[in-house]
């Protein structure tokens, strides 16, 4: 099982400048620093903690029922964590004032990850063991070779590039896209068909275990901020997703 730490994930790229520049959860009203030289959001990343087995335990708790699990902090989505769910971090850190923890995180998802505590989750005071330690989780694992799509807003943040799904279907909060055994659990709500709606994210490494479908990471624009499940797994068949080239738009 890949483990979870502070060093800059695949998903992110280091300016010689200004150091990491951040890709992945931030929505497109987010405000961040901007590299100047860049032009993107600025990974300002001031206080990591040393890797520790005693971090207090933080509960899930989005406003929607769901909070999104990151591959690293301030990078990649790759899941949701349902209300009530725990994380027992193996690291902290502290970014533009918001702290993110990552380790083991329990209920259906049961592995390793990152979450933004800011609003999201509380503290139970209490501790439990972690099975993560050292490094976030390389986009490579997870995501199709190229098949990244990246919406650019004028503030430095990125997201997902509008698409259309022609069908009905249902966004789901889990995939596991690094396994060969990966399939949709924690259905979160059944979708109608749409343009502009979904913003497509990035293809995940490994097809459906039980459909032998292309599943995709995609934000829905309609439900609100981080807490209500907003980034979430579609099957790409099922939805009937009319896809854009890869690329940054």
């Amino acid at each position: 099982m890949a483990t979870l730490g502070f060093s800059v994930s695949a998903g992110a790229s280091t300016d010689p400048t200004t150091g990491p520049v951040q890709v992945g959860l931030y929505a497109p009203n987010a405000l961040v620093p901007i590299n100047p030289v860049t032009g993107q959001a600025v990974n300002t990343a001031t206080t990591v903690t040393p890797a520790s087995t005693s971090y207090t335990t933080w509960e899930c708790n989005g406003s929607g029922g769901w909070v999104a699990i990151a591959s690293d902090y301030n990078s990649w989505a790759i899941g949701e964590c349902a209300n009530g769910w725990t994380v027992s971090p193996a690291k902290e850190v502290t970014l533009n004032n918001s702290l993110w923890v990552g380790g083991s995180i329990t209920g259906d998802y049961n592995n390793c990850g990152w979450i933004d505590t800011s609003g999201l989750a509380f503290n139970t005071g209490g501790t439990s063991p972690n099975n993560c330690g050292g490094t976030g989780r390389d986009s490579s694992t997870f995501i199709a070779p190229g098949m990244t799509w990246t919406e650019d807003y004028p503030n430095g943040s990125e997201s997902g590039v509008p698409i259309t799904n022609t069908n009905s279907c249902t966004e789901y909060g889990n995939f596991f896209p690094w396994s060969s055994s990966a399939h949709a659990i924690d259905p979160i709500r059944t979708i109608g068909p749409s343009s502009g709606r979904l913003g497509v994210r990035y293809q995940a490494l490994n097809v459906g275990e039980y459909t032998g479908d292309t599943y995709y990471m995609v934000i829905d624009q309609d439900v609100g901020p981080d807490g209500n499940g907003n980034w979430v797994f579609v099957d790409g068949n099922k939805c009937g997703l009319e896809l854009p080239p890869p690329g940054t738009y």
